[in-house]
């Protein structure tokens, strides 16, 4: 979300006056310690929420920039100000009463104190527009020490959001109601006793009640743990950004920005560098803007163009004080250079190191790629594993009833199949004349190997644009598409395996046939803390069977699994049917170009 533009600030703190512009969805604000960075972040949170941190409120005296002061000298209170100025990109639904573009600013005085006053771009009769779009936004500052103090602060949002839903309400007077009856003789002693009617209810603001909760984590062997008091400080920061996006998708504000400090606080290199990726995909969200301070490479590198970075050094002098300024960065700079540490680079050897050995990974399975197509003339359907293989030549056999013009290949696991989603020639110069298909589960490993939209649809091939490899998803079951549906997991959840193409019916019975084993945990996928309460009531066995469309099946029974598949479809032929348009779109791909 590219909500606000441009941001003018003036004479605050560090900032004599200076602007960051054509703000992007997520933009990174980078430099040394005391540069002045968390001071953009402050000023944004002075507009939105009246205070400079969480808990601290704005001083005129102590947030008022120095060199403006020594400026200023005994000119009395007319040039002793401080003013932040927004300009902000009118969302299409706004555009009618605010117009495409509008500016918002807001100034303290030495005499007005922490009171500001307003002025804007927007003529007065439409003034009213304006405060009701500015009650729409709402900015969540995370400071660079996130101490339990936050997570309380969190904690407390949620409430806020949660308390809104009806559900919540009717589940909480359900619980007053068995706190009463519990307590029926006490109220009932202290009526006989006093002769006054009391009873123990809830309060009606549970906010104190929910800052003081916690998070309870999991580890793998089973043991739970408390976040804030027995995980890491890693663990812990990397909660935020997804209880942030929770409030997000259930708060009745419409517009949120992010104003967060140094992220990458308490994490190695690696994990910076996944959460930086994190914090990209939330930025290019419909209703998410974000704004953060980093001095971590996994940030600051990122350059793309819904990534604007700005670089903030202390280095204007003015009355003989220095200021800070910024710089707004494009691709003639080099951030590492800017920040100093281009001589420091061999810090990081092992993680490149690191590096290294997956690229090896990686050129090894494209060999093993190459010593398949190499090995048969026929063209190649590649697969994850030897169960599909299995499965899918008997569903060639019972549902095509012809010869197959080509071979269906295991890759040995999604891993191995990222060769054939890499650009280049290589593939098709490997196989002259003939075809390279990939067939993948339609789960969030398979997904990822290639993304094109068009791939949703059902049955459908789409080559790649650069190596030619003819890329498709296994269709949803059915009963397995309007279940997903029924409890409301995003599509990008859903656990597409190629088990989940049959009905748990059919999964029962080769459970019950010694053929399948399924955990008692769900697929990876599906946990989700957004989303957990809607999977719950399906981790345990049910009379339905639809406990089988979330639960993970044991990986050891696959190929006994897709063998007594195998065995019984003679029988049953109709349970290859899924698997028709799949065959139908390859056999057009074989014909044509």
């Amino acid at each position: 979300m590219q909500l606000i533009d441009q941001v003018e600030i003036a004479y605050f703190r560090s900032l004599y006056k200076d602007s960051i512009s054509q703000c992007a969805d997520t933009n990174i604000i980078f430099g040394r310690n005391d540069s002045g960075k968390s001071n953009i972040l402050r000023a944004l949170n002075l507009f939105f929420n009246n205070n400079t941190s969480p808990d601290q409120d704005f001083v005129f005296t102590q947030d008022f920039n120095h060199s403006r002061r020594a400026e200023a000298g005994g000119d009395g209170d007319i040039r002793k100000f401080v003013y932040i100025k927004i300009w902000f990109n009118t969302p299409r639904s706004w555009q009618s009463s605010l117009g495409k573009k509008f500016w918002v600013k807001k100034q303290w005085s030495v005499s007005a104190g922490s009171d500001s006053q307003l002025s804007c771009s927007i003529e007065e009769k439409k003034r009213h527009y304006m405060s009701r779009f500015l009650n729409k936004i709402r900015l969540y500052y995370i400071p660079a020490i996130k101490d339990r103090k936050i997570f309380e602060s969190l904690q407390a949002e949620i409430y806020t959001v949660i308390s809104q839903n009806a559900e919540f309400s009717v589940s909480l007077e359900d619980f007053s109601n068995a706190l009463r009856d519990r307590t029926l003789g006490l109220s009932q002693q202290l009526f006989n006793d006093l002769n006054i009617a009391s009873v123990v209810t809830t309060p009606k603001d549970l906010t104190d009640l929910f800052r003081s909760l916690d998070f309870e984590t999991t580890s793998e062997a089973g043991d739970a743990y408390s976040l804030t008091l027995q995980r890491g400080d890693g663990v812990q920061v990397r909660h935020i950004a997804p209880i942030l996006s929770f409030l997000a998708e259930n708060s009745s504000e419409d517009f949120h920005i992010w104003a967060f400090e140094e992220p990458e606080n308490s994490l190695e290199l690696a994990n910076a560098i996944e959460e930086a990726k994190r914090f990209r995909a939330f930025g290019l969200e419909s209703n998410k803007q974000i704004f953060l301070t980093s001095h971590s490479p996994a940030f600051f590198s990122l350059d793309h163009e819904d990534i604007k970075r700005y670089y903030v050094s202390r280095t204007k002098t003015i009355e003989d004080r220095l200021n800070s300024t910024i710089i707004d960065i494009d691709s003639h700079h080099l951030p590492s250079e800017l920040m100093g540490e281009t001589p420091h680079l061999p810090v990081v050897s092992a993680y490149l190191r690191d590096a290294h050995a997956q690229i090896t990974a990686q050129a090894a399975a494209n060999l093993e790629l190459e010593q398949k197509l190499d090995a048969h003339s026929q063209s190649i359907v590649f697969v994850e594993g030897e169960s599909d293989v299995l499965i899918l030549n008997k569903a060639w056999e019972v549902l095509m009833q012809e010869d197959r013009p080509f071979r269906f290949e295991s890759c040995g696991g999604t891993s191995k199949m990222e060769g054939l989603s890499k650009d280049g020639k290589v593939l098709s110069n490997l196989a002259p004349g003939r075809k390279v298909f990939a067939l993948v589960d339609n789960d969030t490993e398979g997904r990822s190997l290639y993304s094109n939209g068009k791939l949703k649809t059902k049955g459908r091939w789409v080559r790649h644009n650069s190596n030619n490899v003819y890329w498709c998803r296994l269709p949803f079951n059915e009963g397995f598409e309007c279940h997903m549906k029924y409890i409301g997991l995003p599509d990008k959840m859903w656990p597409g395996s190629l088990e989940n193409l049959f009905d748990p019916s059919l999964k029962q019975r080769a459970v019950e046939a010694g053929a399948l084993r399924v955990k008692d945990c769900p697929h990876a996928e599906v946990i989700d803390q957004e989303h957990f309460g809607r999977i719950r009531p399906y981790l345990q066995p049910r009379e339905d069977l639809l406990h089988f469309y979330l639960l993970a099946n044991d990986e050891d029974t696959k190929i006994s699994f897709a063998e007594w598949v195998v065995r019984i479809s003679d029988d049953e032929p109709e349970i290859f049917e899924p698997l028709r348009v799949v065959f139908d779109g390859l056999l057009e791909c074989m014909e044509h170009d």
